[in-house]
């Protein structure tokens, strides 16, 4: 009789587990009608930490290139070298700066368990 009433128990707890998990699964983003900073505000918030460091190593990178660029240029077209290179090491600072900052921002990125139960099987 003690083994009836834990397989109920144990078939019972499971159909609500599933049933639990099937409503997470098909809930709706919110706010379909949203704009486009609504969307990139929704896509930054359901970002991984890797997803969101990748965007940030791609955002430096193009800022080393745009210096580099600058920095060449300055030195074709310039007599005085030393203000090229003063004006490239503080450019090229600003950029990692502007890198840690991002990377700080991305460590606040946290899902609550269902969100990233969510998004691994979608």
């Amino acid at each position: 009789m003690e083994t009836k009433k834990r397989v109920l128990f144990v078939f019972i707890a499971s159909f609500l587990l599933v049933a639990m998990l099937s409503l997470v699964m098909a809930a709706k983003p919110e706010g379909d009608n949203s704009t486009s900073v609504n969307e990139s505000a929704k896509e930054a918030k359901n970002m991984t930490y890797g997803q969101c460091v990748v965007i940030g190593v791609e955002a430096k990178n193009a800022c080393y290139k745009s210096v580099k660029d600058t920095y060449s240029s300055c030195k074709a077209n310039a007599t005085e070298s030393k203000e090229c290179r003063t004006s490239y090491k503080s450019d090229m600072a600003q950029c990692k700066k502007d890198f840690k900052s991002v990377k700080n921002e991305c460590r606040k990125i946290k899902h609550n368990f269902f969100e990233t139960a969510r998004y691994a099987f979608a």
